[in-house]
């Protein structure tokens, strides 16, 4: 199989631990989708750049600087939307799925913050499939809940790389990520129970055991 270049780059950076890799031929085949073509204004050139292998960025090194400054960051950053695109349709697949779980499984991401999940490790979650619309956030599959990002190098991604919809499918699957009980809180002042009248109670009561 091709080793696809520019996707190892980008998932080498810092901030792409969130990202699981995708297979070469699924990233090919998405390319030639006229889905993903409509989505950046320079498709062609950003598609080019994805799949560019070493040996031709080095020939393109030597034989031209004609790249400005100004072009190239908007090129890559077409790559990346289109290349973020593409791995959110990946992770609805089993393969991609399983990948992610086993960043999950690994700990990689930030833990639920609350109490009564025990510190279950998220999943990177979309609230829409809109490009620019809302940054990524984090997927409890225990609660259900989603929160902001705790990561400021994570903060700026768009949700859309991840969606709202493989999550729904993960929590169909990987059913071990529900906790077996949730625990009833009881509030206690030094490990007294504190008396909470209902509706119908009028009468006061101390404190108990």
């Amino acid at each position: 199989m091709e080793n696809l270049v520019w996707v190892n780059n980008f998932l080498a950076q810092p901030s792409s631990y969130v990202f699981v890799d995708v297979d070469s031929d699924y990233v090919k085949r998405c390319l030639n989708d006229p889905f993903f073509k409509k989505k950046v204004d320079n498709f062609e050139e950003a598609k080019n750049l994805i799949l560019t292998n070493q040996q031709m960025i080095q020939a393109a090194q030597i034989e031209t600087q004609s790249i400005t400054d100004e072009t190239n960051p908007s090129i890559q950053q077409q790559a990346e939307t289109i290349f973020g695109l593409i791995h959110s349709r990946y992770i609805n697949t089993i393969e991609g799925m399983e990948k992610m779980v086993a960043k999950q499984k690994s700990k990689v991401f930030q833990h639920c913050p609350r109490i009564f999940c025990r510190k279950t490790i998220c999943v990177p979650y979309g609230i829409t499939d809109e490009i620019g619309d809302k940054t990524i956030k984090m997927f409890c599959p225990n609660c259900k809940e989603f929160y902001n990002v705790t990561d400021e190098k994570i903060a700026k991604i768009d949700g859309a790389y991840f969606g709202p919809t493989w999550v729904e499918q993960l929590c169909k699957i990987h059913k071990e990520f529900e906790l077996p009980e949730k625990p009833e809180y009881t509030p206690r002042i030094f490990g007294f129970r504190i008396y909470q009248p209902t509706q119908n109670s009028h009468e006061e009561k101390p404190l108990s055991e």
